[in-house]
């Protein structure tokens, strides 16, 4: 309801890539249909968020396509964007850009006594131009500021766009560590120190 369209929408469609822009995604949209939130669960496939925002474009071409992404999860299949310029395909892209692989981090953090390996994005594209090297719209939003000036520009723009929203990193809260049951999560930042963080996944 914080979002004006120009159109009415009936349906709309939002896809993820995997990692924590995933995990806050289904946490904080309001859902109205089933089946009209396509990301990858168990499997964990990273980059799947452009090609599942196409195909759902495709198959539904009056309804509004968001891709909500990562930027390490979009870097997996940012060569897509061809397809996107050369159907005129208009979905929306917001990439939560913190130049991390966050959800892999935290694992390190949590459960890895802080092992990190290649999951700070040393240097990640420059997305609004590469929107522009495709022939499709690029913003970039730093400020909380202009946040729903950008969203209401994107979701209203005719054509695919691209939106790189510069965020900070965070830990994605409650989460079920690996070996442990769903009753046994953990729930807030405060109770990280009292987790058992030397539990590591089996292998």
């Amino acid at each position: 309801n914080n979002y004006l369209l120009d159109n009415k929408i009936s349906k709309y469609y939002i896809s993820t890539g995997v990692g924590n822009h995933q995990m806050m995604a289904s946490q904080f949209i309001k859902w109205k249909y089933p089946k009209s939130f396509l990301t990858s669960g168990s499997l964990g496939t990273m980059g799947v968020g452009l090609p599942y925002a196409i195909g759902a474009q495709i198959a539904k071409p009056d309804s509004l396509v968001i891709d909500i992404d990562g930027d390490g999860s979009f870097n997996h299949s940012l060569h897509e964007l061809k397809a996107l310029s050369d159907y005129n395909l208009p979905v929306k892209i917001f990439i939560m850009n913190d130049s991390k692989l966050s959800m892999v981090k935290a694992w390190e953090k949590l459960f890895y006594d802080e092992r990190y390996t290649a999951t700070d994005l040393k240097r990640n594209p420059n997305y609004s131009k590469l929107a522009e090297s495709f022939g499709i719209k690029g913003v970039v939003c730093d400020s909380e500021e202009n946040l729903f000036e950008t969203i209401n520009f994107a979701l209203n723009y005719k054509g695919p766009i691209i939106c790189d929203f510069k965020v900070e990193g965070d830990l994605c809260l409650p989460l079920v560590a690996p070996g442990k049951a769903i009753d046994d999560m953990i729930l807030h930042k405060d109770n990280i120190e009292a987790f058992d963080s030397n539990v590591l996944p089996p292998g």
